[in-house]
């Protein structure tokens, strides 16, 4: 099952959301040696394959939160699972092209 995204509505479009990158909260900056971290990567993969580039669309923005060397910092996701304002700007930038081209305004 793919969860929908609220209030996200594309006509003829799957609708759906991504695991993002989180990780447990006992590790500082972590990395991509996180157990939850690896548990959402292979979760992506499955969504991934889902996708078909017709009805069903895959969009990776997962890298975008995390620093060159792959950390997540709590500058992102204060408590390395929920995002904080910084993180939500991020996500609606890595979107936002996207869904302007799904929904035909570009």
């Amino acid at each position: 099952m793919i969860r929908t995204a609220p209030g996200l509505l594309l006509p003829g479009k799957a609708r759906g959301s991504f695991l993002f990158p989180a990780a447990s909260q006992c590790l500082p900056g972590p990395d991509r040696n996180d157990k939850r971290r690896q548990v959402n990567e292979k979760t992506n993969e499955i969504f991934k394959k889902l996708a078909d580039g017709k009805d069903i669309y895959y969009l990776d923005i997962g890298p975008q939160f995390l620093q060159e060397d792959g950390t997540l910092t709590r500058e992102i996701m204060p408590d390395l699972l929920h995002l904080s304002k910084k993180g939500y700007t991020i996500w609606a930038e890595s979107i936002e092209p996207t869904l302007e081209k799904l929904m035909g305004e570009k």
